[in-house]
Formats: C-alpha cells, structure tokens, sequence
C-alpha cells in the first residue's frame, strides 16, 4: 500500500518527465546547452525529491543482480570522471549516470503506480513530438533551435526522433489500456508523424525493433495473445500511427531539405554504410575503439571523448570540424554505446550491457508466466 509521500513521488517523476520536455533556456550564448543544461538540472531535481519521497518505496526493492551491476557501472563512471583530462565534463556526465540510474530504482519501487507513471512519461513523449510538429510547420520562437530542426523543445531533430522511438512503446501501452482509445491512440499518430519527419535512420530502425519487440512480447504472454481486445486495439493503434505518417508525408512543412524526396532518401539510406555520413560513422567507430584500447580500464572519461578524440586521429578525419583546430563537430561520438566504451571503459559498457540484458530477461520471463 503506498503512502502519501510515495504518491508524492510519483508526482514528482510524472511532472519531471514533463518538465524535462519543456525546459529551455533563451539565452543563445551556447546554443547547445541552452538546452541541455536546463534539462540536466531538471533531472537531478526530480531524482533528488522522487528518492527523497519515495524512500521507502527505494527501500523495499529487493537487490537483484541487475541491481548490482547497475551500481558497479555507476562507480567505476564516478572512477573514470576522477581520473578523467576535464573533471568538469566528467563530473556533468556522471551526474546524469547517476540520477538515471536513482529514478530507475525509485519507479521500480512505485510499481504499485505503474500505470500511472507510464501514462506520465507517454504525455512527455508526445509533448516532444507537438513541439517538433510545431516547428515543422512553422512555428518560429527562441524556445526552438533553428539550424537543427525540427528539433522543437529539444534542440536536435535527432534527440527528437531518438526520444520519439524509445517512447513510442510508452505511447502504445498507454493507449492499450486507456478508457479514451481514440484520444490515446492520437500519440501514436503524432509520435509516427513526427518520426517520419525528423528523417533519423538512426531512429527509424530503432522504431523497427521496438515494434518487433513489442509484438513478439504480446505473443509470448499467453493471456494476451488470446485476448481478442488487445489485437483490436494494437491493430487501431497501427492504423492511428500509419495515418499520422501518411499525413506527415503530404502535408506541406516548413522544412527546407535539399534533396527532391528526403524522405524517400533517408528510407533507402538506412543502412548504407559504404559511403557519405554512414562510412563516416565507421571511421569514426574504429578510432574510438582505438582511443578505447589505449584506455582500456576507465576509458578517457565520461564526456570526455571530444576531449581526447583529436589527439586520437589524423588531420582529415571528418569528425573534426575544421573551422575550429582541435574539436569535433559534435561533443560526442555517434553511437551511444560507443560513447559508453571510450569514455567509461569496457569493464563498465559491460556491466551496463549485462544490466540492460538482466531487465529484457527477467520482462520476458514476467511475460511468459
């Protein structure tokens, strides 16, 4: 039975989630983290007061192995940021490790809330893809960054299609049990059309392992598969998201690509790797692994891979820019989890791969019983 102050917890991770979306800086003296930092500290309020009035929900989750090997990346990221060349970055980035890492473990004590707290975070998820909607078709306001739309209240069109694609199952599940099916179902549809828009191949293969997953996971469990409502509303849910996309293709935006059919573009370049940002991405892959051998307890730090990725390749390489000696085009690499290995270290990419592989095993052992 929860309490008062869980409930307040519970408020507190559902208005964070929120939050989050919408917070943003005007100020365009850094105009990346004009955005970041906002969110960032965000983050660390909501996992602060969520773990401050959920203690006792904290307290009663039983320490699985997951559990354990969680806690072991988030020490060695506290390691690495020590040894790291800029503190500073590393400090940020472990911070961000380690209050993910706390509302994780305070939704799992919430479990009674559940439902709640699913339904709070898929509003989250269709509040980033309004405002990269908004942008797409012509909204124009300092709270969006203009050179990377429509990235809408997160700055990057690709934050955008990556929180769109890991919360479109949030969105799905929402709508499955909701009591208002066609409102509900209407996220899909905004979430799909906004996918579409944000041209992420990144994000759209993402999309279509999520989507795999998720009918997989309903023909696993017994009761589910043989629940007549559950395809209806899935098959209602599909054909909510497929006409958000078919929208989104034919509605005129404010979007100015220089290909003739981007879209069409970027669903044939999916997994081409043998040339343009693609071959580019291995390149850049390969060096990081590199930096990572030379590194090969801690990594060079968390947040640090642009810090130490120029001193790792030669002059040329395309992930540097070269309007500015010495940096790269983006403070970070274009793979998370090569991110994970260069900065954090093997040891802890593979601690967080076993906690990540702990979660998906014991879900589908849920399923399946």
């Amino acid at each position: 039975m929860d309490t008062a102050a869980e409930r307040i917890a519970l408020r507190v991770l559902q208005a964070g989630a929120i939050a989050v979306v919408l917070a943003v800086s005007v100020r365009h003296v850094f105009d990346l983290d004009r955005f970041l930092v906002p969110k960032e500290l965000v983050l660390h309020a909501t996992a602060f007061f969520a773990a401050l009035f959920g203690w006792r929900a904290l307290r009663r989750v039983a320490i699985a192995r997951t559990d354990k090997l969680l806690l072991g990346y988030v020490l060695l990221c506290a390691l690495s940021a020590l040894l790291a060349t800029n503190r500073w970055l590393g400090l940020r980035a472990f911070a961000l490790s380690a209050s993910s890492v706390l509302i994780f473990w305070t939704a799992r004590g919430l479990s009674e809330r559940r439902a709640s707290l699913v339904n709070g975070l898929a509003l989250a998820v269709v509040l980033i893809a309004i405002t990269s909607l908004l942008q797409a078709y012509g909204l124009r306001t300092d709270f969006f960054a203009l050179n990377r739309a429509p990235g809408g209240s997160l700055g990057n069109r690709n934050f955008v299609a990556h929180a769109a694609a890991f919360g479109l199952p949030l969105v799905i599940l929402a709508a499955l049990r909701a009591r208002r099916f066609m409102f509900a179902s209407s996220g899909a549809a905004i979430v799909f059309a906004t996918l579409v828009l944000t041209r992420s191949r990144a994000a759209y293969l993402a999309c279509a392992v999520m989507l795999l997953v998720f009918v997989v996971a309903i023909l696993a469990c017994g009761p589910l598969r043989r629940d007549g409502r559950t395809w209806r509303r899935l098959f209602g849910v599909g054909a909510f998201a497929i006409a958000g996309a078919a929208l989104a293709l034919v509605l005129p935006n404010a979007l100015h690509w220089k290909s003739e059919n981007p879209y069409l573009e970027s669903m044939k370049g999916v997994t081409n790797y043998e040339k343009g940002s693609g071959h580019g991405r291995l390149v850049q892959y390969e060096n990081s692994m590199f930096m990572a051998l030379r590194h090969p307890l801690f990594g060079v730090g968390p947040g640090n891979w642009p810090v130490e990725y120029p001193r790792h390749v030669k002059a040329g390489d395309k992930s540097l820019d070269p309007s500015d000696p010495g940096m790269t085009f983006n403070p970070w690499p274009s793979s998370d989890w090569v991110a994970f290995v260069s900065e954090r270290g093997p040891i802890a990419a593979t601690l967080l791969g076993l906690a990540l592989l702990g979660i998906f095993t014991s879900s589908f052992a849920r399923l399946r019983t």
